[in-house]
């Protein structure tokens, strides 16, 4: 795993947590597709700056802070049979209860 400064993880988990908050699930294809437009969207939601784009791969972030948030059961994770544009297995990530209550409790952005 390399360096990823605290903010991007910040702003993947807090981007996450937005999407999961409105819908309750998300499917990972939707942040890896293969396509540069798919990326650079991506890239802007984490706050990735254009010339850091090569340097911290977005999808790769959804793809790790998705894991820490599994381990710590504030989602679940359920493969799916459908593949990503690398061939790898697509998956579906599930707000759990134990994560809903978490969101609950987050004070709002800005506030410390």
């Amino acid at each position: 795993m390399g360096y990823r400064p605290g903010e991007l993880i910040q702003n993947t988990t807090n981007y996450l947590f937005r999407l999961l908050e409105e819908h309750g699930s998300f499917d990972y294809s939707a942040f890896y597709d293969g396509t540069a437009e798919t990326n650079d969207r991506l890239c802007a939601e984490l706050g990735i700056e254009e010339e850091d784009g090569e340097w911290f791969s977005a999808p790769h972030l959804v793809d790790s802070t998705v894991s820490q948030l599994a381990e710590l059961g504030l989602v679940t994770v359920a493969y799916l049979d459908t593949d990503l544009a690398d061939g790898e297995p697509n998956y579906l990530v599930t707000l759990t209860p134990k994560g809903r209550t978490s969101l609950r409790r987050r004070p709002p952005p800005g506030v410390v």
